[in-house]
Formats: C-alpha cells, structure tokens, sequence
C-alpha cells in the first residue's frame, strides 16, 4: 500500500508518496536539540536495502507525543548524515554532518529559517585529499555569526587533524578560523542536550530490536523519565 501525504484531489495538485518503511533495514538517532521542554529536534540517518543511507531530522512541538519528519519532501538528505543539530529559536537552525559524494566525505552545514520545513546546503572548504571523519560542536552565538569543528585524517601521514571553522553570514560560508588545532577533536554528546540549567534531554543507544529511547530530565540529569520512543515501525506516522 502507498500512503499519500494530504489529499488527492481533481486538477494539477501535486501528491508526493510517503516512503514505506520497509525499504529502510536500520534507523539510528545520533543527536537531539531543544529549545524548551515542548520543541526539540532529533536526527540520524536511515540505512535502505542496498546499504544506502539517508539523513533524517524529527521534530516535536509537544514535547514528544507526536514526532514529523522535517525537510524531506524538500532537500535530497540521501547521501547526507547529520551529526550535530542546533536551533537558536523556533526557525532558525542549523545542522552539521558528512555528505558522501561519489566515495568523498564531504563536511556540510545545513539552514533553515522556517522551521525545518526547507533547507539550504554549504559545503566547508576542505582538502579532497582528507578522509572527514566528522563534522560536529556547531554552535551559533548569533542569527548570523556561527563555528564548526572538522575532524578528518590526512591520507599522507594517517594523522588526526582537527580544524575549526567560522561563518559570519549565518552559515552561507564558512572560512577556516585563525584558531587551528591539531590535538585530538573535542567530542561533545550530541545525544545529550539541556536547555537549561536542569532540563534536558538525551537519546539512549539503539536497543537490539532497533528501538532507541527519548529521556527527560529537570534534575541536571541526576534522574531521567522516558520521554517516548523511536522504531521503523513507527515510519508512516512521522509524515
């Protein structure tokens, strides 16, 4: 059965097919942000039948009763594997991760101004001769002033370098930082983001069935409540 998003009607309206869920074998939910206990946004990555992957951003303005995928009616997130979320108010965002493209890692921050509902790509100037391994510790101070750690390895000497890089135009693009280190990369826990002082959320590991659970916490995390959970088997009610 194809599920259909909206309805059909007479005339030229367009009727996009929702993606069954059957043809994604893996779901796995990396990195979570909130900007308070009702509107947060999860992402990770589908795997399909033939090993593909496929970026997949949730949100919830509920505080996780009810979950919608953002953007994939909209912007080719195949190939796309986000690692870092990060949201200044409800519209603006961003997202960091890896696009892989034709066997390049390729670092890539995406924004959005409207929610979620589009988004615009940058790719961060990089060596093609580097193996990116990730593309994480986004933050933005600002609507428009913005930085991005990059760690990747260098093929000539296998060493692990880590560069920092700035954006001053909201993400548009991003230049190498005056600051480069190249130490080991900072490593942040995107599963785990608190809003405030006390609150907070973190996405647990996959458990062997694939389910993976949302947790609350208004305790600086000395305490943590399931909040809800995610599964392939829940797929066609994220649209």
């Amino acid at each position: 059965m194809i599920l259909f998003l909206g309805c059909q009607s007479s005339g030229d309206r367009l009727v996009i097919p929702i993606p069954k869920a059957d043809q994604f074998v893996e779901m796995e939910l990396n990195s979570v942000h909130a900007t308070s206990s009702r509107d947060l946004v999860v992402g990770g990555f589908l795997s399909d039948v033939d090993g593909d992957v496929e970026g997949i951003l949730l949100r919830t303005t509920d505080g996780g009763d009810h979950w919608r995928r953002i953007g994939s009616l909209t912007f080719p997130f195949k190939g796309f594997l986000p690692q870092t979320i990060y949201f200044n108010d409800l519209l603006r965002g961003w997202v960091s991760g890896i696009r892989i493209r034709r066997g390049e890692t390729i670092p890539t921050i995406l924004r959005t101004d409207d929610g979620g509902g589009h988004w615009r790509e940058a790719s961060i100037p990089e060596s093609r001769a580097a193996i990116v391994v990730s593309a994480t510790e986004l933050v933005f101070e600002s609507d428009t002033a913005g930085m991005v750690q990059v760690a990747y390895l260098d093929e000539k000497t296998g060493a692990t370098r880590v560069n920092l890089y700035e954006t001053r135009d909201g993400g548009r693009n991003w230049v190498l930082s005056k600051f480069v280190d190249e130490k080991e990369p900072r490593i942040s826990d995107t599963a785990r983001f608190f809003y405030t002082e006390k609150e907070g959320f973190r996405l647990d590991a996959p458990l062997d069935n694939g389910t993976q659970i949302l947790q609350f916490t208004g305790s600086s995390g000395d305490t943590w409540v399931k909040r809800c959970q995610f599964h392939l088997s829940q797929f066609s009610q994220y649209y």
